[in-house]
């Protein structure tokens, strides 16, 4: 017997009833507007906003849209090196060193071995570090430059970290080669053939599109304006911004294996290795039925309901994204908000794809409530069997706090200071900046104005005086030592 073919008018009628469902996961999660997008192979099954792209003015979201769609980037960065090596100019794995000679790691053995497989599939042996390029000035080659004094916490190829940094080492690559920027290539060799109009980076330039987000936080159920924050160095790990109908070309072409509207952008075989399992993420998989889950190049894969599939999300201040292939059956799924970190992308992706297989509709949104409900109460219970070291405290300062002011260095993590502020201290970081609450002896708590906390403590060196202080601020590796610097 004929396999049915499935029509756009067929899956838009499986689609139907998913308004609804749109409307309960932005309620309970607070989302103020989203987008999105469903494709089977090239054709537009569903793409449409909902909610609002500016609550204050009551602005509507739609499908043209801009929104960020973070770390989704990185599958495009993947495939500009896939061009590349289609072109015969770069190897997949070459080592780095043989296209860059100053590329470096802090391990020399594995800096020379390195190669640009290792670099997008999170490989390297390298932790996020992420601490160390968020907030700064600094040009991307510049950051990656610094790469070479991080710590490392595995060897090579024995461990998945997700590593925004390398993605920036890609990029820096990517102009070694082709002597453009890696803007430049990716607009004249991916996205414009593409007809992806409405891109967007560095992010600040969203604010020039006819229609763009404004970002959000969501506290305490209600949704908090936050700055539009531009991180045009790590670019090519995240911050681009998109609308809903030009993710679903880059779907498309996806589904295609790298073929669109009847031209091949990217080869073949580039689009398949992205697509590979290349190291295993490790972890409890929360869903019955998932058994693994591994990374390729810009992709996670695993499975959705026994059907092979890719996906990747994104997040960045105020903005989230989630994207979805099912490869054999050409459907494709994008979904973009205004909110970090918000649940209601995975419930409305996953919503998606139950209908368009035709298989038993679950609820979704239950579904999330539930997990969260579990994670917390999972929490709760370990929260007293934590094995991170309690401050004594009671102990006073062994010195005036005047003695512990200054400026510090770290060769790859930049300057830190340490002033008064009253009776007590204060760190500036970059754009962060916050109180030092006393601990014990000369350890304090870094209180961080993004939320983020940090253990403090000050070394003197043989005279006594104060040379350095350390804190973890990458937890796969032992305490960043910054160094004093004389004035």
């Amino acid at each position: 017997m004929k396999a049915k073919t499935l029509t756009t008018r067929t899956l838009s009628q499986r689609l139907k009833d998913l308004d609804g469902i749109f409307a309960r996961a932005m309620k309970q999660w607070g989302t103020p507007g989203l987008s999105v997008g469903v494709v089977h192979g090239e054709d537009v099954v569903l793409c449409r906003g909902y909610g609002y792209r500016d609550l204050e003015k009551k602005l509507p979201f739609t499908e043209r849209t801009v929104s960020v769609i973070g770390s989704c980037t990185k599958s495009m960065t993947a495939a500009c090196l896939g061009i590349l090596v289609d072109q015969g100019k770069l190897a997949w794995d070459k080592p780095v060193k043989h296209y860059m000679p100053w590329f470096e790691l802090a391990d020399p053995e594995i800096g020379r071995r390195v190669t640009p497989r290792d670099l997008v599939s999170h490989r390297s042996g390298l932790p996020g570090h992420d601490r160390m390029w968020y907030g700064s000035d600094l040009p991307r080659r510049e950051l990656v430059r610094r790469m070479r004094y991080l710590p490392l916490s595995h060897d090579l190829r024995t461990a998945f970290q997700y590593n925004n940094l390398a993605y920036a080492a890609a990029a820096v690559l990517i102009e070694r080669i082709t002597d453009m920027t890696w803007e430049e290539f990716m607009s004249e060799r991916l996205l414009g053939p593409l007809g992806m109009e409405t891109r967007y980076f560095p992010v600040d330039r969203m604010q020039q599109a006819p229609e763009y987000a404004e970002p959000y936080h969501v506290r305490e159920g209600k949704a908090v304006r936050v700055p539009h924050y531009d991180l045009p160095q790590i670019g090519p790990a995240g911050p681009t911004a998109f609308s809903a109908l030009d993710m679903c070309r880059w779907l498309s072409l996806n589904l295609g294996v790298g073929r669109f509207d009847g031209r091949q952008i990217v080869g073949s075989d580039s689009i398949k290795a992205c697509h590979r399992p290349t190291i295993w993420v490790p972890g409890v998989i929360g869903y019955p039925g998932v058994c693994h889950l591994t990374y390729g190049m810009g992709w996670m894969i695993t499975e959705f309901r026994g059907r092979h599939y890719l996906n990747h999300g994104g997040g960045i201040s105020g903005f989230s994204s989630f994207m979805s292939l099912l490869p054999n059956e050409k459907f494709g799924a994008v979904v973009m908000c205004n909110a970090a970190g918000s649940p209601a992308l995975g419930v409305i992706n996953s919503s998606i794809h139950d209908r368009l297989l035709g298989l038993e509709r679950i609820d979704r949104v239950r579904q999330a409530i539930d997990d969260q409900k579990k994670a917390s109460k999972a929490a709760t219970a370990h929260a007293p069997f934590s094995s991170a070291p309690r401050p004594r405290g009671g102990k006073r300062p062994t010195r005036p706090i005047q003695e512990y002011t200054g400026q510090y260095e770290h060769p790859a993590y930049g300057t830190l200071m340490v002033e008064t502020m009253g009776r007590s201290l204060r760190v500036t970081y970059r754009r962060d900046h916050g109180p030092l609450e006393h601990q014990h002896y000369d350890v304090f708590a870094w209180k961080e104005a993004a939320g983020r906390n940090a253990t403090m403590a000050f070394r003197g060196d043989a005279t006594g005086r104060i040379a350095a202080v350390s804190a973890v601020l990458e937890p796969a590796v032992p305490e960043i030592v910054f160094q004093r610097v004389e004035s």
